[in-house]
């Protein structure tokens, strides 16, 4: 409310200090106006009063005023109202604006030591104020200071942040590419391997119609070495009626022959065990093949299956030659027996021999020409039987 005058004015130019003590007041001039009333603030020149009662005192009017409660000498001298004031809505209190006037020697010294004291109280307080309102500050430049390097440790560490998010991005980027030139290299070792894998097909296939060539020459070769055995008896019968140069040549010669047979069906006994093995070991890679189809899951199972077919496809073309020229020997050497049959049941040139004439038997002579024709036939390989290999490609 400040020190504004209503209805009087007031002039304490002395310092005031807090009291907050309870005192009973009364009219000096009508001792039975009295009451309670709180000392706000006191001064050496006067006080501010707060009551409960509404007084208009005169301008002669002066109050007294007791001890407070707890204090042994009184300290309050008397004075008159100077102004006047309310505060409050519902429950009003009353300000008394109190000047003192001609206060006792000891009530004035009682006054001042208590006025000083309060003096010193709010000097202390001001100073602690002050050096409260100096940490404060130092507290505040510090909290500043503080929330100046957090921001900009935290900036420091946003820009770590983004830089090592670009670092992280670049990276990434990176291994997409990596990832992108290792996915097409990939993609043509696979087609370089599904090519050789066409390739090793293809070279299966046509061992396959090798085989088959050689089996069918075989055979042809065995029904060849029939014909020439059932020409070998049929001339053990005829030739009783030759002479004694004759079937004493003919006894070596069928001897021969017989050695010859003999080791030429034991060439067709091996050449067919042989065959049944090499058809069996075909047999056996096109079970592998099947069995490899669907397990190929990358380029090194594939890879490896592509050297396991071409070892195997190395060993069966390497043993289907030796076939073939096992089969060729066995050709030869029946088309050599043939043509020596021949020689002897023909004329070796002579039309006349020892005085007379050379018979020739030409029944014999045109069975060993079906002869010559039937091996002629063995000698000429066929491939004309179609494989059927399954060899499936897994991507």
């Amino acid at each position: 409310m400040g020190n504004r005058l209503k209805s009087y004015g007031e002039h304490r130019t002395q310092l005031r200090v807090k009291e907050n003590k309870r005192v009973l007041w009364r009219l000096k001039e009508d001792s039975s106006q009295g009451g309670e009333g709180l000392v706000r603030n006191i001064s050496l020149s006067g006080m501010l009063m707060e009551t409960d009662c509404m007084l208009s005192p005169k301008e002669a009017d002066t109050f007294a005023f007791d001890s407070p409660v707890g204090t042994q000498n009184g300290f309050i001298p008397r004075g008159r109202v100077v102004w006047k004031g309310e505060k409050g809505f519902l429950r009003k209190k009353y300000l008394y604006g109190i000047k003192f006037v001609e206060p006792d020697e000891e009530v004035f010294d009682n006054l001042d030591q208590r006025v000083q004291v309060g003096i010193g109280k709010l000097t202390n307080k001001r100073r602690w104020d002050k050096v409260a309102r100096i940490l404060l500050l130092f507290l505040i430049l510090g909290l500043t200071g503080y929330s100046l390097w957090m921001g900009s440790t935290v900036y420091k560490d946003m820009d770590h942040s983004t830089k090592s998010m670009l670092d992280v991005s670049n990276d990434q980027a990176e291994l997409t590419r990596n990832y992108k030139s290792l996915q097409q290299k990939t993609f043509g070792e696979l087609t370089v391997a599904r090519q050789e894998l066409v390739e090793t097909q293809e070279l299966y296939k046509e061992g396959q119609r090798i085989l088959q060539g050689v089996s069918k020459d075989l055979d042809e070769a065995r029904a060849a070495m029939a014909q020439t055995d059932a020409l070998l008896v049929q001339m053990q019968n005829e030739n009783g009626a030759l002479k004694g140069e004759i079937k004493a040549l003919k006894d070596f010669h069928m001897k021969e022959l017989a050695e010859v047979k003999a080791d030429l069906n034991n060439t067709i006994d091996l050449l067919q065990k042989k065959n049944i093995k090499l058809v069996g070991e075909m047999n056996h890679l096109q079970s592998q093949m099947d069995y490899y189809g669907g397990d190929v899951q990358n380029m090194q199972e594939s890879k490896a299956l592509l050297r396991l077919y071409r070892n195997r496809m190395k060993l069966a073309k390497s043993k289907v030659k030796h076939f073939k020229r096992e089969a060729r020997r066995v050709r030869k050497t029946a088309l050599k027996e043939r043509d020596r049959l021949q020689s002897l049941l023909g004329n070796n040139g002579y039309f006349m021999k020892d005085g007379q004439v050379v018979q020739v038997d030409e029944e014999k002579y045109q069975m060993a020409a079906e002869e010559e024709e039937a091996v002629s036939k063995v000698s000429k390989p066929t491939s004309t039987r179609k494989v059927n290999i399954d060899v499936t490609f897994v991507e």
